[in-house]
C-alpha cells in the first residue's frame, strides 16, 4: 500500500513540476486578473494550463490528481478574510433543464451557505453556470454578507463563463445576464470587495465544486 500510495504522490509531484515550470502559476495569475486588465499574451498561456487538465470526460485520474492537488494548493494560499465560493451549473439535454448550484465558505468560520435555483426548462449548460455565478455575486450586493470580507475567490468549472466575464471572450447568448454580473462586479469592487475567479477542474473529487454540482443538478 506505501508502495502505491508514494506512486500517486510522485505522478502528482512530476505533474506540478512541470505544469510549474512551463506557465509559472503566480505570473500568470497575475496578469490575467490585474486591475489593469487581460493581457492578450497571457490568455494563450491560460489555456494551454486548463488544456493540459484536459476535461470532465476525458479527464485521466493522473490529471484529476494534479488538478485536486492544484485546487488545495490555492485555497491554502488565500488570505484569511477572503470568501470562498463554488459555482456550477447543469443542463439535462442540450437544450434542456437547467439549474444553478453555488456553496460559498465564509471568512468568518461560519456555516457553509448554499444557494440553487431552477433556471429555466429550456437552456444550455452555460446559462447554468452564469446564473450560478450571479447567485453568488448577487449574495455579496448585500452588506451584512460581507462582514469580515476583504475578497472573495470564485471557483468554477466554466473555462468560457471565466473567458466571458474576465477575459473579453465575445458571447452572441444570455447578453443581460453577463451584463448584470458584470455591473454587480463593478459594485462590489467599489465597495471594497475585489472578486477573484479561479478555474477548477469539474468531477475531480473537489468539495466545493462537487457541493455545486450536486446542487445544480437537483434543480434541473
Amino acid at each position: 500500500m506505501e508502495k502505491l500510495v508514494q506512486k500517486d504522490l510522485n505522478i502528482i509531484q512530476d505533474w506540478t513540476k512541470k505544469w510549474r515550470k512551463k506557465l509559472s502559476i503566480e505570473k500568470t495569475e497575475y496578469c490575467i486578473f490585474s486591475r489593469n486588465g487581460p493581457i492578450k499574451k497571457m490568455n494563450l498561456q491560460l489555456e494551454d494550463y486548463w488544456k493540459n487538465l484536459g476535461n470532465s470526460k476525458s479527464r485521466s485520474t493522473d490529471q484529476k490528481n494534479v488538478g485536486k492537488h492544484i485546487i488545495m494548493e490555492k485555497l491554502s494560499h488565500l488570505p484569511a478574510n477572503s470568501c470562498i465560493a463554488f459555482t456550477d451549473g447543469s443542463c439535462l439535454g442540450s437544450p434542456g433543464p437547467v439549474g444553478a448550484g453555488a456553496v460559498i465558505f465564509p471568512s468568518n468560520n461560519q456555516p457553509q451557505i448554499e444557494i440553487s435555483k431552477a433556471v429555466s426548462k429550456k437552456g444550455s449548460i452555460l446559462l447554468g453556470e452564469l446564473i450560478a455565478i450571479k447567485l453568488v455575486v448577487d449574495h455579496f450586493l448585500i452588506s451584512e454578507n460581507r462582514q469580515n470580507t476583504d475578497s472573495i475567490t470564485l471557483f468554477s468549472d466554466s473555462q468560457t463563463s471565466i473567458g466571458i466575464l474576465t477575459l473579453n471572450w465575445k458571447s452572441e447568448n444570455y447578453i443581460k445576464v453577463i451584463r448584470e454580473i458584470k455591473k454587480n462586479m463593478k459594485i462590489l469592487k467599489m465597495n471594497g470587495i475585489p472578486l477573484n475567479f479561479e478555474w477548477t477542474p469539474g468531477h475531480a473529487d473537489i468539495q466545493g465544486n462537487d457541493i455545486a454540482d450536486s446542487l445544480a443538478k437537483k434543480r434541473s
